[in-house]
């Protein structure tokens, strides 16, 4: 998708000034408060009139509903207590998500280009990403291109260790199934924390974000959500990355 937005020099800069913070979360943009709401500001400002909603062309077909039935599912999933486990979420069948099969991740990796999403329907911050993400791609014509790791990373099979040796150096360090004073601790051992979002172009990380404990989402800002995700698909051509850690996301 060509980009319908200029981004000033003043952007480019402050994005660079920016990226050499070292942010607790999962990306630089990941927790926008450590900074004092730089990347909100800077998105705002850049966006504010600027943005283009165009008319969908989007139908139903096997895969958007598929994700709409998996998601949809765990809305009636009630705790012990007798009270919804999971946030509610109703989505438009017709909707712009694209499963991928393994193989088929492979080769998005290898040389494709659009939005990867890493997601599992009972993450709580895939569902609080999911309506802001499927209104951008309609409005916006972005395939979603989905795939579901919760069992290969449950599992800590081939498939999730294949993922980890193409994307570790995006990834931030696993501190969910060690502990830095375990007494093996190994930095170098990354974790796909979700929702993490990949905007490849070629087989190139152009730039990605993990959305676990975003601001946006917390605060249910479902229009700063997106537009950070045109700003990150349209406007940035240098990766973003930081030794950010990971915090207890044992849920996500």
């Amino acid at each position: 998708m060509k980009a319908k937005q200029k981004v000033g020099a003043s952007l480019v800069a402050a994005l660079q000034i920016f990226s050499i913070f070292a942010i607790a979360g999962c990306s630089p943009l990941a927790n926008s408060k450590a900074v004092s709401g730089l990347p909100s500001a800077v998105i705002e400002e850049s966006l504010q009139g600027s943005l283009e909603v165009r008319v969908p062309v989007i139908t139903a077909t096997d895969d958007s509903l598929r994700f709409k039935e998996e998601y949809e599912a765990l809305n009636t999933v009630l705790d012990d207590q007798g009270k919804n486990r999971h946030s509610f979420l109703s989505i438009d069948g017709a909707n712009a998500v694209v499963f991928l099969t393994f193989d088929e991740l492979l080769d998005f990796i290898d040389h494709k280009t659009g939005l990867l999403y890493f997601g599992r329907p009972a993450c709580p911050w895939c569902r609080l990403l999911v309506t802001p993400l499927l209104e951008y791609a309609a409005q916006d014509r972005v395939p979603v291109y989905y795939y579901d790791i919760e069992q290969d990373r449950d599992e800590n099979n081939e498939k999730y260790k294949t993922v980890l040796s193409l994307l570790g150096e995006y990834l931030p360090t696993d501190t969910v199934t060690q502990k830095e004073s375990d007494p093996d601790f190994d930095p170098d051992l990354k974790r796909v924390v979700l929702p993490q979002l990949f905007f490849m172009e070629n087989g190139k990380v152009k730039s990605e974000i993990c959305m676990y404990q975003h601001e946006f989402l917390s605060n249910h800002e479902s229009d700063k959500v997106m537009n950070l995700l045109r700003f990150m698909y349209d406007s940035i051509d240098q990766r973003l990355n930081s030794s950010a850690e990971l915090g207890d996301c044992g849920e996500c």
